[in-house]
């Protein structure tokens, strides 16, 4: 295997930034002249920002526009959520005031029901005055026996 020399050493030097490795390839730029690579590029129009004054105001204003709409967006999408929120503690009520409902008309049935039983027929004679005393099981005071 050969030793490279130091010459090669110098020539293989890596450029550090890549406008060295374009300059070191393209040379220098030179005033009033434009060299060619490919569509007219210069060193100038590949590295520096080429717009115009108009054309950075411009830009700001669009980011500043853009900037205000993404704010909007995040408080519709935070007003969206609190809607969300409101809506599922609604659905939750209606289910309750359904359930309570559907409790209620159970227990008006169930009271329909009970109030509607026919009266017992009693075994006496169709002259009582329409009470029978003697069936009577239970007593009309509150006479405690010991």
């Amino acid at each position: 295997m050969i030793a490279p020399s130091s010459d090669m050493d110098a020539e293989s030097h890596t450029p550090a930034t890549p406008e060295d490795a374009f300059i070191s390839v393209m040379g220098k730029d030179q005033p009033g002249r434009v060299r060619c690579a490919g569509g007219g590029e210069t060193l100038g129009t590949w590295y520096r920002s080429t717009g115009t004054p108009a054309t950075s105001e411009r830009e700001r204003i669009m980011q500043e526009q853009l900037k205000a709409q993404e704010d909007k967006l995040k408080a519709h999408a935070e007003e969206m959520t609190q809607m969300r929120e409101k809506i599922s503690q609604l659905e939750n009520v209606a289910m309750k005031v359904d359930e309570m409902r559907i409790l209620l008309s159970q227990i008006q049935a169930s009271q329909a029901h009970t109030q509607h039983v026919p009266p017992a027929h009693w075994s006496g004679s169709d002259s009582d005055s329409g009470t029978n005393e003697a069936a009577d099981d239970y007593s009309d005071h509150d006479d405690h026996v010991s």
